[in-house]
């Protein structure tokens, strides 16, 4: 390891109390503006990412970067929620080394590959889309898992324990987690009154003016259950809802079905050969039954719609930063007289 320049040292440790001083003024009607300082206990690093992987390989630790935004209401989820939990930090800090990345930050990352750029920039070249996101990397340097989004306590305390038991050599998450995951929920798999008839399913017979929503999910879900019973029932979602042509594919039965591309496979295949990793996750085509966007992660009503929008509105194409259009988005609204609640 490096030693630390006085310089450096002092920089870090003014670091924090500077940040909290940072906190974002957003506007008023954007409620839970959500900043929090990070733990004490993520690790001061140069930002030289294969000199944090060697160093965690040689702990028998992995490297596990999380990128944020300040105001992001989910990543004050994640820091207050997954890691305020007791025994989900001390496991954390006992196999993971977490290095901050501010998505939009300027910070020099030296990334994988020896390039040199900023936080941002890096941000952009690996994808990030949603805060938070994390990027855990094995000793080889490469991405042994991806968590796009926030995931709640128990989704996330599996998530650690099938890295940090190096089950991802091995084993699917989704498959890992299906048979971890004890979730109450109401037994039933919802369908929306614009959903296309099946199972099973041929997604190469559709409306191809409509992006295709493929919602991955199972009967045992909470989260399927709030999204259906409560943002779905929105009338904004609604309006939205209308402009897809709309599958809700249940990812335990093993429906045998048609992908969008012409491919005769079933449910849980399908959803493996996507990356799918937990439900419930939407995964969105366009025409040409290419993948354009998904969302994996808990995310209240503004942000389901607006990920919906991004889509629907073939704003994609034009905004490659989904939180840029997420914040032209909401400045739209507040023009038009709408009170952007962002954890409502």
């Amino acid at each position: 390891m490096r030693r630390l320049s006085a310089a450096f040292l002092i920089w870090t440790l003014a670091w924090p109390a500077a940040w909290a001083e940072s906190e974002p003024a957003l506007g008023a009607d954007m409620a839970n503006p959500g900043y929090v300082p990070h733990p004490e206990w993520f690790k001061q690093s140069f930002l030289d990412l294969n000199e944090d992987i060697e160093e965690a390989s040689a702990e028998s630790r992995h490297l596990m970067l999380y990128f944020y935004q300040d105001g992001c209401p989910y990543c004050k989820m994640f820091i207050e929620n997954d890691l305020g939990q007791y025994d989900i930090a001390e496991y954390v800090q006992q196999h993971f080394d977490v290095v901050a990345i501010n998505m939009f930050g300027a910070l020099e990352v030296t990334d994988v590959d020896g390039e040199a750029l900023p936080e941002g920039k890096y941000a952009m070249k690996t994808k990030v889309m949603f805060t938070p996101t994390l990027l855990v990397f094995g000793e080889d340097g490469s991405v042994v898992f991806r968590m796009n989004g926030y995931y709640p306590p128990p989704r996330f305390r599996a998530v650690t324990r099938f890295i940090a038991e190096r089950r991802y050599t091995n084993e699917r998450f989704v498959e890992y987690y299906g048979s971890q995951d004890k979730q109450a929920g109401n037994g039933v798999l919802h369908v929306e009154s614009s959903t296309l008839s099946g199972p099973p399913f041929d997604l190469t017979k559709r409306d191809r003016d409509k992006p295709l929503l493929v919602m991955f999910e199972q009967k045992e879900c909470l989260g399927c259950d709030e999204l259906h019973q409560d943002i779905f029932r929105r009338s904004e979602t609604q309006d939205i809802l209308e402009q897809f042509e709309v599958a809700v594919v249940d990812i335990r039965a093993r429906e045998a079905l048609t992908t969008p591309s012409g491919k005769e496979t079933d449910s849980l295949n399908w959803a493996m050969r996507l990356g799918v990793k937990t439900v419930p996750t939407q995964v969105m085509f366009n025409s040409k039954g290419e993948e354009v966007f998904r969302n994996e992660g808990y995310v209240k009503a503004f942000h389901v719609q607006s990920i919906l929008d991004y889509v629907a509105s073939g704003a994609y194409t034009e905004y490659e930063d989904f939180q840029r259009y997420i914040q032209a988005r909401a400045d739209r609204l507040r023009e038009e007289g709408v009170a952007v609640n962002l954890m409502e």
